[in-house]
């Protein structure tokens, strides 16, 4: 029951969700679905601990529907 359980609603989760992604493809071309506005930025150089330099992206927001 202890792993059971949680293992179960994961399954039911991912089959509900597969199931209703259809749905959601069919509403998202009507309303615009989920969009997201980025920007790219320059990360700085030595950063410590193996982090490397470059390209990453920031999320600035996240707006559902069409705008306009």
């Amino acid at each position: 029951m202890f792993l059971g359980m949680p293992i179960g609603v994961g399954v039911w989760t991912g089959l509900v969700a597969l199931a209703l992604s259809p749905l959601y493809n069919l509403l998202a071309s009507a309303w615009g679905g989920v969009q997201f506005q980025a920007a790219i930025i320059e990360a700085p150089v030595g950063l410590p601990y193996g982090h490397h330099a470059g390209r990453s992206a920031k999320v600035r927001g996240i707006a559902s529907g069409r705008r306009g």
